[in-house]
């Protein structure tokens, strides 16, 4: 089945068909929704269950993925986090449930760190610089979970 005949399954004739246009992406993404429904004859509940478990999953592959890098990726996207961590803190309209999520995420890249600095050697250039990355992570994680930020 082709994303045209998904859409045109909704119109009465061919004549029709031809004139009818999507205007925006949501029009699509509805349009898309409804047809996948249809042809599994679901649910929007089963539909949306679907969806919510295929994203734990991209989770799931994701972490994987980050696990496997590089220990410069990784310092990298770590640095990264604490720089969007740092701007959103500073940012006066941003509520502390708006950023709890990205310290979160600063406490989850810190634990890859320190996986990471079990895994290399004692003569790795790179373990200081991992080891120090790890520790202001956890460590402004923690400050912001004890409520240092509030």
């Amino acid at each position: 089945m082709e994303i045209k005949d998904l859409l045109n399954s909704t119109s009465a004739s061919p004549s029709e068909t031809k004139t009818q246009t999507v205007k925006t992406g949501a029009d699509f993404a509805q349009a898309l929704r409804e047809a996948e429904r249809k042809r599994a004859g679901a649910s929007p509940d089963s539909v949306e269950a679907w969806r919510s478990t295929q994203t734990a999953e991209a989770s799931l592959v994701g972490s994987w993925l980050k696990a496997k890098s590089s220990p410069q990726a990784q310092v990298g996207r770590t640095l990264d986090a604490l720089d969007t961590f740092a701007q959103a803190l500073a940012d006066p309209g941003l509520s502390l449930d708006e950023i709890s999520p990205l310290a979160q995420n600063l406490a989850g890249e810190a634990k890859n760190l320190e996986n990471l600095v079990q895994e290399l050697t004692e003569d790795d250039r790179l373990k200081p610089l991992v080891m120090q990355t790890a520790v202001l992570a956890a460590v402004e994680a923690a400050k912001f979970k004890r409520g240092d930020y509030a």
